[in-house]
């Protein structure tokens, strides 16, 4: 029986990847960059894609490849720095990324001096569950290893202190105190979270919102609870109403936090922020 059980789901999967395909190719544009895909779909339904994806810029550089299954993304997936390197590569399973993803950047990228030569370095790794951060995600900066966190624990592994003469202000149950930390508050994810939403703003938007303001830095303070969990979010430097609520709403959104440790104990802690990058108490 349970012979006869796998011959059926054999045959069944040699008819759903057996079905007759065609090729499509297709422009469009993204932020006003056009971009070209080249993949394939099934010819008893044009909408649904099946088998190989390449996405290219432009210049035909190569972007994107990766798998569709009936519609969906399957199997392994990549994205592509200069048509050559490899910018990421996990998998998908039912359009969800799932399992080991690795995320890497080329160093001359970020070098004014720029040489494709120059090698890849690692920005993080870790594992997906249903496109959720799971397990342990190790983060680098320049290539050297900036914090490991556990997204099943929610804890931070490394690193474990930094003992600084940076003063913080704290809430205990005398109130609202000034201390030195052993441990300052961190963005999860560090360096690489930074660049992450930075690059996920909407510039256009605020350049908009910003009436095309020469001067658009700000500084944004908020409380950081010893679950992590943020609140009183207020702008101590300012752009105008519109953009700052934007700023504010966007911190709230896709900004994740770690909070400050004194004594052996998270503590609550007021920080303040630019760009993602802690500024001063």
């Amino acid at each position: 029986m349970k012979y006869i059980f796998t011959i059926i789901i054999l045959t069944l999967s040699l008819i759903t990847y057996s079905q007759e395909t065609e090729k499509v190719k297709k422009k469009f544009s993204i932020d006003g960059i056009t971009v070209k895909e080249k993949y394939y779909v099934l010819k008893s339904d044009t909408s649904i894609r099946h088998g190989e994806y390449k996405r290219y810029d432009v210049l035909n550089d190569l972007q994107e490849s990766g798998f569709y299954k009936m519609g969906v993304k399957d199997s392994i997936w990549k994205t592509y720095i200069l048509n050559k390197y490899v910018g990421s590569i996990g998998y998908y399973k039912n359009d969800k990324k799932n399992g080991v993803w690795k995320y890497y950047t080329n160093v001359g990228t970020r070098n004014p001096n720029y040489d494709k030569k120059s090698p890849l370095i690692m920005t993080k790794h870790g594992s997906y569950s249903n496109d959720s951060l799971v397990g342990i995600w190790n983060y680098y900066k320049a290539g050297e290893l900036e914090q490991k966190f556990d997204y099943s624990s929610n804890t931070i592994i490394f690193p474990v202190t930094n003992e600084t003469k940076n003063v913080y202000y704290i809430k205990n149950n005398s109130g609202i105190i000034t201390s030195k930390l052993d441990r300052l508050p961190y963005l999860v994810g560090g360096n690489e979270a930074r660049v992450d939403n930075w690059k996920k703003m909407d510039h256009s938007k605020l350049s908009t919102l910003s009436n095309n303001s020469q001067d658009i830095s700000y500084a944004l303070s908020f409380w950081i609870k010893p679950d992590g969990t943020t609140y009183d979010y207020k702008m101590v430097k300012s752009v105008n109403a519109e953009y700052d609520n934007y700023i504010i709403e966007y911190y709230k959104a896709n900004y994740k936090w770690i909070p400050g440790v004194l004594n052996g104990n998270n503590v609550e802690c007021k920080v303040v922020v630019s760009d993602g990058y802690i500024v001063k108490m």
